[in-house]
C-alpha cells in the first residue's frame, strides 16, 4: 500500500504540487555509459520497484537516494516514519513484556521448588520419594 501510494503521489500529484515536480521528475538514474535519465523515463517496473524500496526504507528508518521533492511527498514521508516508529515501538514493547513475563514465571517456579525442597527436608522424606516428586513438578 505504501509503495503504491508513493508511486501515485509522484506520478499523479507532482504537477499540481508546490514545486511542480515529484520524485519521478526530481531524481536521475545513472546509466552504465555515464549518462543519466529522469526516473519518469525508465520503465514502470523499475519505477514500482523503486517505490517499493522507498516504502520499506521509509517505514523502518532506512535510507535511500530518493527524497521527497514536494509537500505532498514530504507529508507522506513523515506519516510513514511515524507509523514505522509506532510499529517498532509496539514490537519492542511486546517483546519486553514477553521477556518479563517469562522471567516472572521462572522466578515463581524457582520459589515453588525451594518451598517444596524445604518441605521435603523438614518432613524427612526419603531421597527416592523426593526425586519422584521433583520429576512430577
Amino acid at each position: 500500500i505504501v509503495a503504491c501510494s508513493w508511486f501515485a503521489i509522484g506520478k499523479y500529484l507532482a504537477k499540481s504540487s508546490d514545486t511542480g515536480q515529484g520524485w519521478l521528475q526530481g531524481h536521475y538514474l545513472e546509466l552504465p555509459d555515464g549518462s543519466s535519465i529522469d526516473y519518469a523515463e525508465v520503465n514502470g517496473a523499475y519505477q514500482y520497484v523503486t517505490s517499493l524500496h522507498y516504502a520499506v526504507s521509509s517505514t523502518v528508518l532506512g535510507s535511500l537516494s530518493i527524497n521527497p521533492t514536494n509537500s505532498y511527498e514530504r507529508v507522506f514521508t513523515v506519516c510513514c516514519l511515524v507509523v514505522g516508529f509506532v510499529i517498532a515501538s509496539m514490537l519492542v514493547s511486546s517483546l519486553s513484556s514477553w521477556l518479563v513475563q517469562r522471567q516472572m514465571l521462572r522466578q515463581e517456579k524457582v520459589a515453588t521448588m525451594l518451598t517444596l525442597r524445604q518441605f521435603l527436608r523438614e518432613n524427612v522424606v526419603s531421597t527416592g520419594l523426593a526425586s519422584r516428586v521433583y520429576q512430577h513438578v
